[in-house]
């Protein structure tokens, strides 16, 4: 009786269910959603009955799994569009504690399952709904309480009493939510600002990766820094004009090169760096994390100054950008800053036999070689003149 009320549920109520169902359809739905829970929650704890094991588990768990369809299927009919991603992580969330509860994974599956199809729905109805409640749009308002949640459910697992196998897949739970927030950034900074909040996810993840002694929140902020090193100079410095023009483009870049930087300074050094949970590359990157930030600010702050500073002038403004990182990297004892700095004085040099020689007028090319040559003169005679105390920040 049962297989043939849910089999004709399954093929009129939910696979041909619409938006505008009646509501006689919606109270079967959820009629029988209750009727399944409550026959599953019967067959929970041994009774006296004497149910044979292996019937009670079978049982129990057919019905709770089609009570889930009916409770997603009319959670999709009932709410409005831009909720019904909230309801079902909702309702994947009490899945779960009841699985914690209970210690039944076919309780914590269906969770799991049903936070996958709130994940999903988030990018198919919430992310392009443009509409706002007071000063806050629905897509902050819908997506924000997930976010949550699932680092709530990441959290729960870490202290539950599970198999390897699911505490495994459960890591998942910490990569969402940071895919979430990127791409919601995309959408609430609008084109310009979109680096500056990838720029403080970043800093965001790595902060808490190193407190936290997090290895995949770590080598989550190295991939977040990678795209917004590459928005940066693809989209906020390549098409200036349509970005807020300098004073925006300058603002967005000077923030993503300061958030690397801060990042950076909270890097532990290379002798001392994190190397928990991780595998030969992922070891190999927070071994070398203050490189990497290091690297990538200056690379970020050079691209910078090379569409805002005119051919002539650019020499210059490399040299000194490589005679800061310099003269920053000894009090702050960063050898990487340092490192970085002389490389980026290579590369004047470079410049100034291979192009400047070649396209500058004479009058350019002439500062361009006193300027740089005296504080080349000037790094050398440091180098040499306090070689005792640069050992010692070596």
């Amino acid at each position: 009786m049962s297989a043939i009320a849910v089999g004709r549920l399954l093929g009129l109520s939910v696979f041909a269910i619409h938006k505008d169902a009646g509501l006689s359809e919606r109270i079967s739905l959820a009629g029988a959603a209750l009727i399944c829970y409550a026959v599953s929650a019967r067959l929970f704890h041994p009774n006296p009955e004497r149910i044979p094991e292996r019937e009670r588990g079978w049982a129990r768990d057919v019905n709770s799994f089609v009570a889930t369809i009916f409770l997603v299927t009319v959670g999709w009919v009932v709410l409005p569009d831009p909720v019904v991603a909230v309801g079902w992580a909702a309702a994947g969330l009490v899945l779960l504690e009841a699985g914690f509860a209970g210690k039944l994974g076919s309780l914590r599956l269906q969770g799991n399952l049903v936070a996958t199809l709130a994940f999903f729905r988030l990018f198919f109805a919430n992310f392009t709904d443009l509409g706002h409640t007071g000063w806050l749009s629905h897509r902050l308002l819908t997506v924000l309480p997930i976010i949550v949640s699932e680092y709530f459910i990441w959290s729960r697992y870490r202290a539950a009493e599970i198999g390897s196998r699911e505490r495994s897949a459960a890591r998942l739970y910490l990569y969402a939510p940071a895919i979430l927030a990127v791409v919601l950034s995309r959408f609430e900074f609008g084109r310009a600002l979109t680096v500056t909040g990838w720029a403080g996810i970043t800093l965001a993840l790595y902060w808490t990766g190193i407190r936290g002694k997090m290895p995949d929140l770590r080598w989550q902020s190295y991939a977040v820094a990678l795209l917004a090193f590459w928005r940066c100079w693809n989209t906020n410095f390549y098409i200036p004009e349509s970005l807020a023009g300098l004073n925006g483009r300058v603002l967005t870049g000077s923030l993503v090169v300061a958030s690397f930087y801060a990042a950076q300074m909270l890097s532990p050094r290379a002798d001392s760096g994190p190397a928990d949970g991780a595998g030969n590359i992922f070891r190999l990157l927070d071994r070398h994390g203050r490189v990497i930030f290091s690297l990538l600010a200056s690379a970020l702050l050079a691209v910078m100054l090379y569409y805002e500073v005119s051919g002539g002038i650019l020499t210059i403004a490399w040299t000194a950008q490589a005679l800061a990182m310099l003269a920053s990297g000894f009090p702050l004892r960063d050898r990487p800053l340092r490192l970085t700095g002389l490389l980026l004085f290579l590369v004047c040099i470079l410049k100034i036999f291979l192009w400047d020689l070649r396209h500058l007028e004479t009058l350019q090319r002439i500062v361009s070689f006193i300027v740089l040559g005296l504080i080349l003169v000037g790094v050398s005679w440091m180098y040499t003149r306090f070689r005792g105390r640069i050992q010692r920040y070596l």
